[in-house]
C-alpha cells in the first residue's frame, strides 16, 4: 500500500507497519536484544566521545601536534559516517546476529591495537577500524528493534535503547577526565571492552539469525567510492578551513572535489539496480523531514557536548572536575526522560512530540545564555538538564515514528539514512560553532561571555528552524 504523495500529513494514509514481530519471540528475548544492543551502542558512543578529553596528554606522549592528533576524533568520525550507508548491505549478507558479533569483535580487536599503539600513527588507524566497525551498530539496532517488537511498542523500545546513543556523550566529560587523570589517555581504548564482550555474550543467545526484508545483491562499489570520497572531503573542509583559510587553494579543492563526488553520487544512485542509498526513500511522505530533523538532532547533542564544556571553563572558571559535575544531572535527566519519551512516540504522532523537543532545545540555548550572566551553579545545570531531556523527547518519536513512514523493504535503508544523518548533522554543527565561535571571539576581543552568547544564540537558531521542518513529519500515528 503506497502513501499518496499530495504532501498532506494527516491525510495521508501510511504504508503498512514496516516489520511485525513474530508470536515466537518471547519478552525475555526481546529484553535480552535490547540490553545487547545497548552494550554495543554505550560502547562504540562512548569511545568516540571519551578521545576529546585525552587529545591533549596524547600529544606530549607521542611528541605530535594538533593536527596529527585531531586524527583520532576525525578517522573515527569519518569511517563511522562512511560505514553507515554500507550497514544495510552487510545485514543482508550476514544476518543481524553475526554482523553484529563481527562489528564488535573488530571493535574490541582495535581498542586493544590503539591501547598498545607505539605511535600515534598506529593510534589513528586503530580509530579508523574502530569507527567503521561502529558504524554497522547503529543501523543494525534500529532494524532489530522494528523486526523484535510490534508496531505498538516500537517507540518504547526506541527510548530505552536510544539511552545508548545519548547518555555516553552526556557522561563522557566527566568519565574521560578522570580516566586521563589518573590511568593515561591509552585507558580510553580500554574502558569499553568489558561492555562490548558483555553485549557479544546477550547477542550470542538474543539476536535473531535473520536478515532484513529486501536486503542483498552485488554491492554498489562505485557509490561507496564516490561517498567515501564526498564525505572525507568534506570533513577535510570542516578539519582545515580554521587552520590553512576557508579560501585558501588546499580548502577550495577539497570542496570542489566534495562537489563533484555527492554530484556523481547522487546520479549514480538513480541509475544504479542495488544502489547503496537508496533515494527513493526520501520520497515517502514525511521521511525527507525526518531525516532532516534528524540531522538537527546530532547537531545539538553533539554541538552542545562541544559547546557547554568549553563555555563553563572558558567563561565561569570552572574546573574540569565542576564541569563534570554540572553536566552529570543531564545524564541523569536523559534516563529518566527517554523511557517516556518512547512510550508517548507509541501513542501520539511524531511531529508534535519532536516540534516541543526541538522548541525545548532553543529555549535552553537562550536560558543558558542568561544563565551564564547571572544564575549560579546549579541554576545552570538545571538548564543544561532540561537541554537534555529536550533531545530524549525527539530521538525515540524520530526514529519509530521515520521508520514507520517506509515499507518493509526500506527500513535497513531508512534506519542508515536516519543514523548518517544524526552523526553528519553532529561533525557539521560542531565545526560550525566552532567557526562562529572563533569569528566572535576576533570580533569582540575581551568579551568571552559574549561571544559565547552568539554562538549560543546560533544553536538555538538551528533548533527553531528545524521545527519548521518538523511540519512536514506525519501528524498521525
Amino acid at each position: 500500500m503506497t502513501a499518496p504523495r499530495d504532501g498532506s500529513d494527516d491525510e495521508a494514509r501510511l504504508p503498512e507497519p514496516a516489520v511485525t514481530a513474530g508470536p515466537a519471540i518471547t519478552p525475555m528475548e526481546r529484553r535480552l536484544a535490547i540490553a545487547a544492543l545497548m552494550c554495543g551502542t554505550i560502547a562504540t558512543v562512548l569511545s568516540a566521545t571519551l578521545i576529546n578529553v585525552a587529545l591533549a596528554t596524547f600529544m606530549a606522549d607521542m611528541g605530535v601536534g594538533h593536527t596529527v592528533a585531531q586524527g583520532l576524533s576525525t578517522g573515527f568520525l569519518a569511517a563511522n559516517t562512511i560505514a553507515m550507508p554500507v550497514a544495510p548491505w552487510m545485514m543482508g549478507r550476514l544476518g543481524f546476529r553475526k554482523l553484529y558479533i563481527l562489528a564488535i569483535a573488530v571493535f574490541v580487536a582495535a581498542a586493544l591495537l590503539g591501547g598498545f599503539a607505539p605511535g600515534a600513527h598506529t593510534a589513528i588507524a586503530a580509530r579508523v577500524i574502530q569507527g567503521a566497525a561502529a558504524g554497522m551498530i547503529q543501523p543494525l539496532a534500529m532494524v532489530v528493534i522494528f523486526r523484535m517488537y510490534p508496531p505498538d511498542k516500537r517507540g518504547a523500545a526506541m527510548g530505552l535503547y536510544g539511552l545508548g546513543v545519548v547518555l555516553a556523550p552526556a557522561l563522557a566529560p566527566s568519565l574521560g577526565g578522570a580516566l586521563v587523570e589518573f590511568a593515561g589517555w591509552r585507558s580510553v581504548f580500554f574502558v569499553a571492552i568489558p561492555v562490548c564482550l558483555v553485549g557479544m555474550g546477550l547477542a550470542m543467545k538474543a539476536l535473531p539469525d535473520a536478515r532484513p526484508a529486501g536486503a542483498g545483491g552485488r554491492f554498489d562499489g562505485l557509490g561507496f567510492v564516490l561517498l567515501a570520497t564526498a564525505l572525507i572531503s568534506l570533513i577535510g573542509v570542516l578539519s582545515l578551513g580554521k587552520s590553512q583559510g576557508w579560501v585558501s587553494l588546499p580548502v577550495l579543492g577539497l570542496v570542489v572535489l566534495c562537489v563533484a563526488a555527492a554530484t556523481a553520487f547522487l546520479a549514480w544512485e538513480k541509475r544504479v539496480t542495488r544502489p547503496l542509498m537508496d533515494l527513493k526513500i526520501y520520497r515517502a511522505p514525511g521521511f525527507a523531514a525526518a531525516a532532516l530533523c534528524s540531522m538537527t538532532l546530532g547537531l545539538g547533542l553533539f554541538g552542545s557536548t562541544y559547546l557547554l564544556p568549553l563555555l563553563l571553563e572558558t567563561a565561569r572558571g570552572m574546573s574540569p572536575a565542576e564541569v563534570g559535575l554540572a553536566m552529570a544531572p543531564g545524564g541523569f535527566a536523559m534516563a529518566m526522560m527517554f523511557p517516556i519519551a518512547g512510550r508517548l512516540a507509541d501513542r501520539m504522532p511524531a511531529r508534535p512530540q519532536v516540534m516541543i523537543g526541538l522548541g525545548c532545545f532553543a529555549l535552553h540555548a537562550v536560558l543558558i545564555t542568561w544563565a551564564e550572566f547571572s544564575a549560579g551553579f546549579w541554576v545552570i545545570a538545571g538548564i543544561m538538564a532540561f537541554g537534555r531531556m529536550s533531545l530524549a523527547l525527539v530521538m525515540p518519536a524520530l526514529s519509530a515514528g521515520g521508520l514507520r513512514l517506509l515499507g518493509e523493504s526500506q527500513v535497513a535503508q531508512g534506519a542508515a539514512a536516519l543514523n548518517v544523518g544524526r552523526q553528519f548533522g553532529g561533525a557539521v554543527g560542531v565545526a560550525i560553532l566552532a567557526v562562529v565561535l572563533e569569528t566572535a571571539e576576533a570580533a569582540l576581543p575581551g568579551q568571552t561571555m559574549e561571544a559565547f552568547a552568539i554562538t549560543l544564540m546560533v544553536m538555538a537558531g538551528f533548533g527553531l528552524t528545524a521545527m519548521f521542518v518538523a511540519l512536514r513529519l506525519p501528524g498521525r500515528v
